[in-house]
C-alpha cells in the first residue's frame, strides 16, 4: 500500500453551520505532493447530513463536482478543470487516516491531471 509520510497541510476548516459550507457537516481540506493532491473529509454527524448532501438521487460525480466547485469559490484551487477525482487516493487516505471518528467520514480526493503533450 502506498504510505504518505509527508505532513498534510490543512488549508481549511468549516464547522457544519458555517454559511459557506453547503454540506451540512464538518468540512476539513488538506493539501499533499506539494499541493497536487487535495483531500476533503466530511463528517456525517447524522444520516440527515449525508441525506442532504446526496439528495436521494446524486451520483458520486455530481457530489464530487459540488465539492470541487466548493473548493474553487473557497480559493482552495484555481480552476475545476485542472482537476481530477481520485477514488483510489481516497482509500488510501481513509486507510491511514487516524481521526476517532473516520467511520463516520466521507472522504473524496482529486489530484492535478497529467497532460501528455502530443506532436
Amino acid at each position: 500500500m502506498k504510505n504518505f509520510c509527508q505532513n498534510a497541510v490543512l488549508v481549511c476548516s468549516l464547522e457544519k453551520d458555517d454559511e459557506r459550507n453547503f454540506t451540512g457537516m464538518q468540512l476539513r481540506v488538506w493539501k499533499f505532493n506539494n499541493s497536487t493532491t487535495v483531500l476533503v473529509r466530511l463528517l456525517k454527524h447524522s444520516k440527515e447530513a449525508a441525506e442532504k448532501l446526496w439528495d436521494g438521487e446524486r451520483t458520486l460525480g455530481e457530489v464530487d463536482n459540488m465539492i470541487l466547485d466548493l473548493l474553487k469559490d473557497l480559493k482552495i484551487i484555481s480552476f475545476q478543470e485542472n482537476w481530477d477525482y481520485s477514488v483510489n487516493e481516497s482509500n488510501i487516505f481513509e486507510d491511514q487516516d487516524e481521526y476517532e471518528e473516520k467511520k463516520d467520514c466521507s472522504y473524496f480526493a482529486w489530484s492535478v491531471k497529467t497532460w501528455k503533450l502530443q506532436f
